[in-house]
């Protein structure tokens, strides 16, 4: 585990949940909208994680499917899949049931919950939401945020025939991994501006996991080197300000790919100081519980809407107070899932594969 990269992964999640939650904290405070910067532009966050995701595919496998032959493919792809399966699909499928259940209770009471589920609940798009490929199909997720899971997990699918079969030709050198980078930067600006040409949310997560993938081709031969990243530095700070200035400005809203970039770039080496910051324990386990946060903290806000809450005319205490619970629920909540629900999940998964291989 990369600890400062684990730690992007936090601060990606607190800004996603940030934007979601951004009309209860203003609402409570109206002085918060200083932050609407911030609060604006979570999506970028969901943007980074792909990018940061296929990276860290590239940091932990690259190496072994670039190198493995045809008969040795199986049991690395067995062993990939498992983990990865492992990785996101419990804890998806916690938080989808769930999502479910709160959709069709809401039908119920009369209520329709503040997400992206649609206006109906057919049993299909339950059966493809369970499967979590209901983004494939272009379908509406009933847990808002999981139409992201989906894409991942194409792309999870994808990410070793893609290393198999283009690995010699686009990966093999730093100046083809950077072509290659480029190119999907292209891809990402298209799918993203054209949606006629390609369904864009899949495209959109697909060129991001492979920007993150030729990236780290890039990185291992060329953060070592200081002036890279010296410079690499010097363009993120200048970019960010640019950024935080003119956040209105859709050509600046365009470049915000690269930027994440640059942050990878950045962050991935530990002797600077924003890489220790983020690899600081309490920085790290927001990292280790964004996925479940990323997962839950809509339906937080689900069941906040069918209650009414919160109350924005109580009084001062009781409005601080709100803001402190809408901030701790929901980071105690993925602690617990991830603690007592994700992690034993993941090992007993891994677990039981290898003892049927022992008794096999």
């Amino acid at each position: 585990m990369v600890l400062n990269l684990t730690g992007i992964r936090g601060v990606a999640a607190i800004w996603v949940f940030s934007t979601h939650y951004q009309e209860y904290f203003v609402g409570l405070f109206p002085q918060l909208n200083v932050f609407n910067f911030i609060f604006q532009h979570g999506a970028f966050g969901v943007d980074l994680f792909f990018c940061l995701s296929g990276f860290i595919l590239g940091y932990v496998y690259l190496e072994d499917f670039s190198d493995v032959q045809l008969k040795g493919r199986g049991p690395k792809l067995q062993k990939y899949f498992l983990r990865r399966l492992a990785r996101i699909y419990p804890t998806y499928l916690l938080t989808t049931i769930l999502a479910g259940i709160l959709y069709t209770l809401a039908i119920i009471s009369g209520h329709n919950f503040e997400n992206e589920s649609g206006s109906t609940l057919s049993v299909a798009n339950a059966f493809f939401n369970i499967l979590g490929i209901q983004t494939w199909l272009g379908l509406p997720s009933l847990n808002g945020p999981a139409w992201s899971v989906s894409a991942e997990l194409l792309a999870y699918i994808l990410f070793p025939f893609f290393v198999f079969t283009f690995s010699k030709w686009l990966l093999c050198s730093t100046f083809r991994a950077f072509c290659t980078l480029i190119v999907n930067v292209i891809w990402y600006e298209i799918s993203l501006h054209a949606p006629m040409f390609v369904e864009p949310r899949i495209s959109q997560v697909l060129s991001e996991f492979l920007m993150g993938l030729s990236l780290y081709v890039i990185c291992k031969d060329l953060v070592v080197r200081r002036k890279i990243v010296i410079v690499t530095r010097i363009s993120l700070v200048c970019g960010l300000l640019i950024f935080l200035s003119l956040t209105n400005s859709e050509i600046v809203l365009k470049s915000v790919i690269p930027l994440v970039l640059l942050l990878i770039i950045g962050l991935y080496s530990f002797v600077n100081i924003a890489g220790k910051g983020l690899s600081r324990r309490c920085i790290v386990n927001l990292g280790l519980w964004s996925y479940s946060l990323y997962l839950t903290h809509r339906l937080l806000q689900n069941v906040m809407s069918g209650l009414n809450l919160p109350k924005y005319e109580a009084g001062l205490m009781v409005r601080l107070l709100q803001v402190v619970a809408l901030v701790v629920i929901p980071l105690v909540l993925a602690w617990v899932i991830t603690k007592f629900f994700e992690n034993p999940c993941r090992r007993l998964i891994v677990k039981s594969k290898l003892q049927s291989k022992e008794m096999s």
